[in-house]
């Protein structure tokens, strides 16, 4: 009896002429699940563009201040955050090869080993490596890193490019005055920086008022994809 009752209630199950069958259920529970995943995504997007352009319309009306860093004539001041500063630094070597000399006993605990090495010493590698933490700001005609020993300057006017690691954590700033780049390592606010980045570079290509306005439009644009 329990048997055909079971029998008959999966026989309706399957064909979904009175409840949808579990593989229906699971399908619609992953779509919910895909569904509330990417409105996640939009609004995380859309919180940030809004951010962005908030800060490209007060910097141009003169509301946004980065204490600690003194602005040049025209600058106009973005972002701040704490962050590592990274510098290529050659890793401890070692020896490649055996040695070719001889050793000779000339008293009770004394040697004396005549002949070299036949071998090299091998370098080791160049590292990107925190030397310094700090202070980053983002303006419209650099980057500025002020730690507790040391302080770095990357002009726009000599950027040559940005490069970030995988996970976005880091980015190293290109620029013609020096021959090895640095960099920055900014944890989950990578990204972040990477945007301000490119904001600094295009306000002081195109100005500030032309940048707020991008960014507005930008920030509306993706609003408008969700009705859309």
């Amino acid at each position: 009896m329990v048997q055909d009752r079971v029998t008959r209630v999966g026989t309706v199950t399957e064909t979904g002429s009175e409840h949808p069958s579990w593989r229906v259920r699971r399908q619609e529970r992953h779509a919910a699940k895909e569904h509330t995943q990417e409105v996640a995504v939009w609004q995380a997007d859309q919180d940030f563009a809004d951010e962005v352009a908030a800060v490209a319309r007060e910097t141009q009306q003169g509301l946004t201040t980065l204490p600690g860093l003194l602005l040049k004539t025209g600058e106009l001041p973005f972002w701040s955050v704490a962050a590592a500063l990274i510098e290529p630094r050659v890793q401890q070597g070692h020896y490649v090869g055996k040695s070719t000399g001889v050793s000779l006993h000339v008293a009770k605990g004394v040697n004396d080993r005549v002949g070299g090495m036949r071998g090299h010493y091998v370098p080791g590698p160049e590292v990107q490596t925190p030397i310094d933490h700090g202070q980053v700001f983002v303006t419209s005609q650099r980057v500025v890193f002020e730690g507790g020993r040391t302080t770095r300057e990357w002009l726009f006017t000599k950027l040559l490019g940005a490069d970030a690691s995988s996970d976005d954590h880091a980015v190293l700033l290109h620029v013609s005055n020096r021959q090895k780049a640095s960099g920055l390592v900014l944890g989950q606010l990578g990204a972040r920086f990477q945007a301000y980045l490119a904001l600094g570079v295009a306000a002081g290509q195109d100005g500030g008022a032309a940048v707020a306005q991008r960014w507005s439009e930008a920030a509306e644009a993706h609003r408008r994809q969700k009705s859309g």
